[in-house]
């Protein structure tokens, strides 16, 4: 015994030492007991439907702890206000935490349709636990968002076809000491004789290539689209507050929310964005506006429930923009399509700066690489930074890194508006 502590205080340390181990054995026999054992819980999840029947909810069931021993979890699927076999694959079994696993999943099928309905929901239940674990949360909620668009019974817009002549396909030739660019026009408006004939001395750099041609000097084109009448906009926020189009916008927020920002295959976002948007109705600016040449911002889209192919691939744009995608990988590309038989426009996405762009076109559901689209020829491109020629579809040439098309202007700040207007 060290002779610095005296015998009392020896005493007082043995009989800690003995409480200690006490409580220690206390401890350890409520563990043993299932006091202290480690518990699995399950958690809800969402998932937007589609179409396809391929669509998977995937629920997260987790062990508090890691054990020595397996754990096995029975579960059952029930009906709330989703019907199985007809809303999702009803399904019963077991999940297994093996010794040192703390996190399984179960996958639910859900079976996609085109009826607009509301939102529904199902349930998972734990019931039977075996191994060193007891059930904490037993149950959790699986909800289907439905991703389908309702027709507006009371259009602001008439319901006959887009004539085959709506758009006007002015082919012009810019050309340099090296280079001679034919490009295809989509503008309704006739040019003025002056913008017609233009030559862009570049000393062997690629030709400026302006969208319109009078603002080949940065200026304004002579001819711009008029604005809609007076009374359209008061009229379009009547409407929006009819309830069909509230769901329409809706489920376009509902769609931006579920796959923002979320660690998922982009391919997907961009496929649910497509299909989305695939299900509005083509029209015509004169048509649909009255207007030779009209962007509509996504909202003036979703609230009339139709647009043409610049309105499908702006509105593409801006999704996916908000679900995260960078808006430097992505451009609308002006294309001449077999499948149009007119000038076209549809959205590319570049996986990397110089790769195969995936496309993006209210003429296709099915997301294709450009290489693999015979239909389509490329002529320029543009996005917020800049506009490109395209030369070919492996070759492009980047001619402004500026935007200047009034159209697209214009078109912003229409959605700066909306955005402050609904502040």
């Amino acid at each position: 015994m060290d002779s610095h502590i005296s015998s009392a205080q020896y005493r007082k340390r043995k009989k800690t030492l003995r409480y200690t181990a006490l409580l220690l054995v206390v401890f350890c026999s409520y563990y043993a007991s299932g006091c202290f054992a480690a518990e699995v819980d399950i958690t809800g999840v969402s998932v937007l439907e589609s179409d396809k029947n391929t669509d998977e909810a995937v629920f997260r069931a987790t062990l508090s702890h890691a054990t020595e021993q397996t754990v096995s979890v029975d579960y059952i699927i029930e009906d709330g206000s989703a019907t199985s076999h007809q809303d999702y694959s009803a399904t019963h079994g077991t999940i297994t935490f093996l010794p040192g696993e703390t996190s399984q999943t179960i996958t639910v099928t859900i079976i996609g349709d085109r009826k607009v309905e509301p939102d529904e929901t199902f349930r998972i239940t734990l019931t039977h636990i075996s191994g060193d674990a007891i059930i904490g949360t037993d149950f959790a909620t699986g909800t289907i968002i439905d991703d389908d668009i309702p027709e507006i019974a009371e259009d602001l817009s008439s319901q006959s076809q887009p004539p085959a002549d709506s758009t006007h396909d002015n082919k012009e030739e810019i050309q340099d000491s090296s280079t001679v660019v034919t490009v295809a026009m989509h503008d309704a408006q006739p040019l003025p004789d002056e913008s017609k004939q233009v030559t862009v001395v570049t000393n062997n750099e690629p030709p400026v290539l302006p969208v319109y041609f009078s603002e080949v000097t940065q200026t304004e084109p002579s001819t711009l689209p008029k604005p809609p009448e007076k009374g359209f906009f008061s009229s379009l926020i009547s409407n929006i507050f009819r309830s069909q189009t509230k769901e329409r916008v809706k489920k376009w927020y509902a769609l931006i929310e579920t796959y923002k920002n979320q660690d998922i295959d982009k391919k997907e976002q961009m496929e649910r964005t497509n299909l989305f948007f695939n299900q509005l109705r083509f029209r015509s600016d004169n048509k649909h506006w009255n207007l030779e040449d009209y962007w509509a911002t996504p909202i003036e889209m979703l609230t009339t429930n139709g647009g043409d192919c610049e309105d499908f691939s702006i509105a593409k744009f801006f999704t996916l923009r908000k679900m995260g995608i960078d808006e430097n990988q992505m451009r609308m590309i002006y294309v001449e399509s077999t499948l149009a038989e007119e000038p076209h426009m549809v959205l590319a996405y570049y996986p990397t700066q110089n790769s195969d762009p995936l496309i993006l076109d209210n003429l296709m559901d099915d997301i294709k690489p450009l290489s693999e689209r015979d239909d389509l020829f490329p002529v320029y491109s543009f996005n917020n930074h800049g506009i490109w020629i395209e030369k070919s579809k492996q070759v492009s040439i980047k001619i402004s890194e500026t935007n200047y098309i009034s159209h697209w202007k214009t078109l912003k700040a229409k959605m700066e508006k909306e955005a402050s207007n609904n502040s």
